[in-house]
């Protein structure tokens, strides 16, 4: 099955490491990186995906203007699409550590900054 794995991370630098990472993994795997949640939005609004593709989000838990929190819960609503949902987070806070755990879409939880026993995991 085709993999394509959907980045939003508004900091440069921690979505240029993930890219590389995803690309040395498997050069084979789609990568489309956002910076920020509109466009991220309008992506997944505007785009059409196939059934035999598996989408993989990796959402930084932390966004300017509002959390990945957010975002997994507009992802919630949108039930045509299939997601496995995965948020990337240097944070330590046992209240985000919580809400992440409760939301129903969400995977897990990974380290900033994404490796590659992350993707050994998330693709096995």
């Amino acid at each position: 099955m085709k993999v394509r794995i959907i980045i939003l991370d508004d900091n440069d630098i921690d979505l240029f490491i993930s890219e590389k990472v995803v690309n040395r993994f498997n050069h084979q795997i789609e990568v489309k990186s956002f910076t920020n949640q509109k466009n991220f939005l309008e992506y997944v609004q505007l785009s059409q995906f196939e059934e035999q593709l598996r989408q993989v989000f990796l959402i930084d838990l932390k966004l300017v203007g509002e959390t990945g929190l957010d975002v997994a819960d507009y992802l919630y609503l949108q039930t045509s699409i299939r997601k496995d949902i995965y948020f990337l987070s240097s944070t330590i806070d046992q209240r985000d550590l919580e809400a992440v755990r409760r939301h129903p879409l969400v995977v897990d939880l990974l380290t900033k900054p994404l490796q590659a026993h992350h993707l050994s995991r998330i693709l096995s």
